[in-house]
């Protein structure tokens, strides 16, 4: 079966790869960060959410010896730590060699790489090989260093190397205005810009490319269900086809607890379904899935959403979008 074109009513669209991990969406400034959990070389296990309240840098690296860059980072935050320290700012290193397709050093060599560079206190963190937080933060290049304000959000990124001079502009301007929580709320992204995309349906929210959800217009309220229908679509030059998975979880920014708001396989609509949602939609897929369901916040404030497709049966990622929801 070869359908072409767009989409349907209140919904969610994604895109799908060949099955193994894709390359999630990049975090962008103003989002609120993805939760992040990676055990330490010395240091224990991390969590991200702990630290809410300063603003803490995360940086990508590499610890192999020719990653000349990683290096160089890692003397401008440890320059970074020394000016500002008193100021409760944190620096976080992260072990990522795989996103340079290097092997990832030895434990010892990870044990010795933090005395040789006095990483006291510095944790580096160890990036896990399924769910990476490298590829849940869009990290294409080492290094790469997000700054995350006080309130969660991601207040900057720099994909390559950043100077001591551009972090500490950054830093300074977090540290110089900081957010009350009506503030934090107001600066929740939203739900972006609705935009008139699939005929005969409500304007569409974008999350990424590949991802759109179609919903009414009224603002969520604690406690409050709304009836959401999720479709995706499978391109024709995509080979694998079958079962999907879809999950969509929460988080809301201010204590990073995430809830699962739905975890459904859904099978493949039949064509004589699949076309009159896609008859306008430029392209050929070879697939459509359908799923309805209702959705509730249950407490007040921004909500993280994030939306994954995977493959039912090799349980791989095919695809990924995000948004923030603000709750009254």
């Amino acid at each position: 079966m070869v359908l072409k074109k767009y989409l349907a009513p209140w919904v969610i669209l994604g895109f799908l790869g060949t099955p193994g991990a894709e390359m999630l969406p990049r975090v962008e400034p103003g989002r609120v960060v993805p939760a992040l959990k990676l055990e330490s070389i010395a240091h224990g296990q991390v969590e991200l959410a702990q630290f809410r309240g300063i603003p803490v840098f995360l940086t990508f690296i590499s610890t192999d010896q020719k990653a000349s860059l990683s290096r160089s980072q890692i003397v401008f935050l440890k320059s970074i730590l020394n000016q500002y320290s008193s100021a409760g700012v944190k620096v976080f290193l992260i072990e990522a060699s795989s996103v340079d397709s290097r092997p990832t050093a030895k434990q010892a060599d990870l044990v010795n790489f933090t005395f040789d560079w006095e990483l006291d206190s510095i944790p580096l963190l160890l990036d896990q090989p399924e769910d990476s937080a490298a590829n849940r933060y869009g990290v294409r290049d080492l290094p790469t260093t997000f700054l995350v304000g006080a309130e969660g959000f991601l207040a900057d990124r720099w994909d390559g190397l950043a100077t001591t001079a551009q972090l500490a502009m950054a830093l300074q301007q977090c540290l110089q205005t900081p957010a009350t929580d009506q503030e934090a709320l107001e600066s929740c992204s939203g739900e972006g810009m609705r935009r008139a995309v699939f005929p005969g349906l409500p304007p569409a929210i974008r999350l990424n490319d590949c991802i759109w959800l179609v919903q009414d217009e009224k603002p969520w309220k604690v406690g409050q269900a709304k009836t959401l229908r999720w479709v995706v679509l499978r391109p024709e030059i995509k080979i694998a086809r079958g079962k999907i998975k879809l999950l969509v979880t929460e988080r809301i920014h201010d204590d990073g607890e995430s809830r699962k708001l739905i975890d459904e396989v859904v099978d493949p609509l039949p064509e004589s379904e699949a076309l009159p949602l896609t008859e306008s939609l430029a392209g050929s897929f070879t697939g459509v899935y359908l799923q309805t369901g209702t959705a509730a916040f249950l407490r007040a404030g921004c909500h993280e959403v994030e939306v994954r497709v995977v493959d039912y049966n090799s349980g791989s990622i095919l695809s990924q979008g995000d948004m923030s929801v603000s709750v009254e």
